[in-house]
């Protein structure tokens, strides 16, 4: 079993920092009369920041026997055959998808199945993919 967390992009980095920084200017800025109205404020302000930040953070790919687990947060899980994956294909997306990196790769799986995901280290992931099954074709960019 080998365990790859995913690739944080900079462009992640970057939109989490600006939100926070607008949470904090909108913060000071408030004159709040009561406590409670700003915890309510701060809850709604940060929660959705900390729960997509865990997303990034938690997701990983696991290459098991012959599956290959995606996991991103507690939303999202996939468990694709390896001998199913036709095509690995790397390119640059911003389209959702359980990777934090617009660097991705797209696995092309079954018949029209596809996935994006942005493991770390891409070039021991594939090779670890082509150990399984070496019929997989390979395209990077150019």
């Amino acid at each position: 079993m080998k365990k790859y967390k995913s690739r944080i992009g900079i462009e992640n980095l970057i939109i989490f920092g600006l939100l926070c920084i607008m949470n904090f200017y909108a913060l000071f800025e408030i004159e709040f009369q009561n406590k409670l109205i700003l915890l309510t404020v701060v809850l709604f302000m940060f929660c959705p920041i900390i729960i997509c930040w865990l997303g990034l953070k938690t997701t990983s790919y696991v290459i098991d026997e012959n599956s290959l687990h995606i996991k991103s947060s507690f939303f999202y899980k996939e468990k694709i055959d390896i001998n199913n994956i036709r095509i690995i294909q790397e390119l640059t997306n911003i389209t959702s998808a359980p990777a934090a990196s617009i660097k991705r790769l797209e696995i092309v799986y079954n018949k029209f199945e596809s996935i994006m995901i942005s493991p770390k280290n891409q070039e021991q992931f594939i090779n670890d993919l082509l150990e399984i099954n070496n019929e997989i074709q390979v395209k990077f960019k150019k």
